[in-house]
Protein backbone atom coordinates (compact mmCIF):
# COMPACT_ATOMS: atom_id res chain seq x y z
CA UNK A 1 0.00 0.00 0.00
CA UNK A 2 1.27 3.47 -0.89
CA UNK A 3 0.21 6.69 0.79
CA UNK A 4 1.17 9.85 -1.08
CA UNK A 5 1.29 13.38 0.27
CA UNK A 6 -1.86 15.37 -0.40
CA UNK A 7 -1.17 18.54 -2.43
CA UNK A 8 -4.05 20.41 -0.81
CA UNK A 9 -2.74 19.45 2.63
CA UNK A 10 0.73 20.67 1.65
CA UNK A 11 -0.55 23.99 0.29
CA UNK A 12 -2.81 24.51 3.31
CA UNK A 13 0.13 23.93 5.65
CA UNK A 14 2.32 26.33 3.66
CA UNK A 15 -0.38 29.02 3.66
CA UNK A 16 -0.89 28.66 7.41
CA UNK A 17 2.87 28.96 8.03
CA UNK A 18 3.02 32.11 5.90
CA UNK A 19 -0.03 33.55 7.65
CA UNK A 20 1.42 32.85 11.10
CA UNK A 21 4.69 34.49 10.07
CA UNK A 22 2.93 37.62 8.86
CA UNK A 23 0.65 37.81 11.90
CA UNK A 24 3.76 37.62 14.07
CA UNK A 25 5.43 40.43 12.13
CA UNK A 26 2.24 42.53 12.21
CA UNK A 27 1.85 42.04 15.97
CA UNK A 28 5.46 43.06 16.51
CA UNK A 29 5.07 46.20 14.42
CA UNK A 30 1.76 47.12 16.04
CA UNK A 31 3.05 46.56 19.58
CA UNK A 32 6.00 48.79 18.77
CA UNK A 33 3.63 51.40 17.32
CA UNK A 34 1.38 51.29 20.37
CA UNK A 35 4.28 51.57 22.81
CA UNK A 36 6.11 54.37 20.96
CA UNK A 37 3.42 56.38 19.17
CA UNK A 38 0.19 55.33 20.95
CA UNK A 39 -1.63 54.66 17.67
CA UNK A 40 -2.43 51.66 15.49
CA UNK A 41 -0.87 51.49 12.03
CA UNK A 42 -2.58 48.33 10.82
CA UNK A 43 -5.58 50.03 9.28
CA UNK A 44 -3.58 52.33 7.03
CA UNK A 45 -3.32 51.51 3.34
CA UNK A 46 0.48 51.47 3.30
CA UNK A 47 0.83 48.94 6.12
CA UNK A 48 -1.91 46.71 4.68
CA UNK A 49 -0.04 46.71 1.38
CA UNK A 50 3.23 45.85 3.15
CA UNK A 51 1.57 43.00 5.09
CA UNK A 52 -0.06 41.63 1.92
CA UNK A 53 3.25 41.71 0.04
CA UNK A 54 5.01 40.11 3.01
CA UNK A 55 2.43 37.31 3.04
CA UNK A 56 3.01 36.62 -0.66
CA UNK A 57 6.79 36.58 -0.16
CA UNK A 58 6.54 34.32 2.91
CA UNK A 59 4.18 31.96 1.05
CA UNK A 60 6.62 31.80 -1.87
CA UNK A 61 9.54 31.07 0.45
CA UNK A 62 7.69 28.32 2.33
CA UNK A 63 6.38 26.86 -0.94
CA UNK A 64 9.88 26.69 -2.44
CA UNK A 65 11.45 25.08 0.64
CA UNK A 66 8.65 22.59 1.37
CA UNK A 67 9.07 18.83 1.00
CA UNK A 68 7.24 17.51 -1.98
CA UNK A 69 6.01 14.11 -3.11
CA UNK A 70 6.34 12.39 0.25
CA UNK A 71 5.34 8.76 -0.19
CA UNK A 72 5.12 5.92 2.29
CA UNK A 73 5.04 2.39 0.92
CA UNK A 74 4.05 -0.37 3.33
CA UNK A 75 4.59 -4.01 2.48
CA UNK A 76 4.82 -7.28 4.37
CA UNK A 77 8.62 -7.05 4.30
CA UNK A 78 9.14 -3.47 5.40
CA UNK A 79 8.56 0.24 4.98
CA UNK A 80 9.85 2.74 2.43
CA UNK A 81 9.69 6.51 2.91
CA UNK A 82 10.60 8.63 -0.09
CA UNK A 83 10.48 12.23 -1.18
CA UNK A 84 12.33 14.32 -3.74
CA UNK A 85 15.58 14.38 -1.80
CA UNK A 86 15.91 11.03 -0.04
CA UNK A 87 14.70 7.44 0.22
CA UNK A 88 14.68 5.51 3.50
CA UNK A 89 14.00 1.76 3.58
CA UNK A 90 13.95 -0.65 6.47
CA UNK A 91 12.59 -4.12 7.14
CA UNK A 92 10.12 -4.98 9.88
CA UNK A 93 12.75 -7.24 11.42
CA UNK A 94 14.95 -4.15 12.03
CA UNK A 95 12.24 -2.32 13.99
CA UNK A 96 12.56 -2.44 17.75
CA UNK A 97 9.58 -0.23 18.64
CA UNK A 98 6.88 1.81 16.87
CA UNK A 99 5.09 4.77 18.46
CA UNK A 100 2.00 6.06 16.73
CA UNK A 101 0.96 9.72 16.81
CA UNK A 102 -0.84 11.02 19.86
CA UNK A 103 -2.28 14.32 20.97
CA UNK A 104 1.11 15.73 21.97
CA UNK A 105 3.33 13.87 19.48
CA UNK A 106 2.36 14.53 15.86
CA UNK A 107 4.63 11.99 14.20
CA UNK A 108 5.23 8.28 13.86
CA UNK A 109 8.43 7.19 15.56
CA UNK A 110 10.27 4.08 14.43
CA UNK A 111 13.15 2.97 16.65
CA UNK A 112 15.41 0.57 14.82
CA UNK A 113 17.69 -2.03 16.35
CA UNK A 114 20.79 -0.12 15.26
CA UNK A 115 19.70 2.78 17.58
CA UNK A 116 18.51 4.86 14.64
CA UNK A 117 15.25 6.78 15.05
CA UNK A 118 13.03 7.69 12.12
CA UNK A 119 10.25 10.25 12.46
CA UNK A 120 7.46 10.70 9.94
CA UNK A 121 5.46 13.85 10.55
CA UNK A 122 1.68 13.74 10.20
CA UNK A 123 1.69 17.30 8.79
CA UNK A 124 2.24 15.93 5.30
CA UNK A 125 -0.95 13.88 5.20
CA UNK A 126 -4.69 14.37 5.58
CA UNK A 127 -6.69 12.83 8.42
CA UNK A 128 -8.04 10.09 6.17
CA UNK A 129 -4.52 9.19 5.06
CA UNK A 130 -3.32 9.14 8.68
CA UNK A 131 -6.10 6.71 9.62
CA UNK A 132 -5.29 4.51 6.63
CA UNK A 133 -1.60 4.49 7.52
CA UNK A 134 -2.35 3.59 11.15
CA UNK A 135 -4.61 0.72 10.03
CA UNK A 136 -2.07 -0.67 7.55
CA UNK A 137 0.78 -0.19 10.02
CA UNK A 138 -1.00 -2.12 12.77
CA UNK A 139 -1.96 -4.83 10.26
CA UNK A 140 1.63 -5.14 8.98
CA UNK A 141 3.08 -5.25 12.51
CA UNK A 142 0.51 -7.82 13.68
CA UNK A 143 1.03 -10.08 10.68
CA UNK A 144 4.81 -9.78 11.05
CA UNK A 145 4.59 -10.71 14.74
CA UNK A 146 2.28 -13.61 13.93
CA UNK A 147 4.63 -14.87 11.23
CA UNK A 148 7.61 -14.54 13.59
CA UNK A 149 5.93 -16.64 16.26
CA UNK A 150 4.81 -19.12 13.62
CA UNK A 151 8.34 -19.54 12.28
CA UNK A 152 9.70 -19.83 15.82
CA UNK A 153 7.16 -22.54 16.57
CA UNK A 154 7.98 -24.51 13.42
CA UNK A 155 11.74 -24.55 13.97
CA UNK A 156 12.77 -28.10 14.72
CA UNK A 157 15.39 -28.24 17.40
CA UNK A 158 17.61 -31.31 17.57
CA UNK A 159 16.50 -33.58 20.34
CA UNK A 160 18.99 -34.71 22.91
CA UNK A 161 18.83 -38.45 23.27
CA UNK A 162 21.29 -38.60 26.12
CA UNK A 163 20.96 -36.29 29.15
CA UNK A 164 24.67 -35.70 29.37
CA UNK A 165 26.25 -33.55 26.64
CA UNK A 166 29.85 -34.25 25.93
CA UNK A 167 32.23 -31.73 24.46
CA UNK A 168 34.92 -33.66 22.61
CA UNK A 169 37.23 -30.63 22.27
CA UNK A 170 37.49 -30.12 26.00
CA UNK A 171 40.59 -31.39 27.84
Amino acid sequence: MVIQQSTTQRNRRIASNALFAMVGVACGVELYGISQQQQLRFLTLEYSLVYGTGFVLAFTFFWLTARRNVQIAISQTGLEISHDEDVIRFAWSDVKRVNQPSLLRRYWLFELKNTKRIKISTRYFSRIQIKQFNNFLSHAINTDAAQATLTDATVVYPSISHPRVMNSNRR
